[in-house]
């Protein structure tokens, strides 16, 4: 989770669109190539990303994400 939210938080800060919400983004990037960037499997990536919703620290929908607490985001990234 901390690799995923290192990238995350990496794509927000280059492409990121300030929102009401967050910080929008839409990425060209699926759960699979987010897997092959972060090292991990794709199960693994869609497992994370579930219990980042759960935590509220972001929202998805496609290929679309607003990351909605990009402090929780740093934290974890840099556990």
């Amino acid at each position: 989770m901390g690799r995923l939210a290192a990238r995350i938080l990496e794509l927000a800060e280059r492409h990121g669109e300030p929102s009401a919400e967050g910080v929008s983004l839409t990425s060209p990037l699926s759960q699979e190539d987010l897997a092959a960037w972060t090292g991990a499997s794709r199960a693994g990536v869609a497992d994370a990303l579930r219990a980042m919703r759960e935590l509220g620290w972001l929202q998805t929908v496609r290929r679309t994400m607003v990351v909605r607490d990009i402090d929780a985001l740093r934290a974890r990234a840099a556990a």
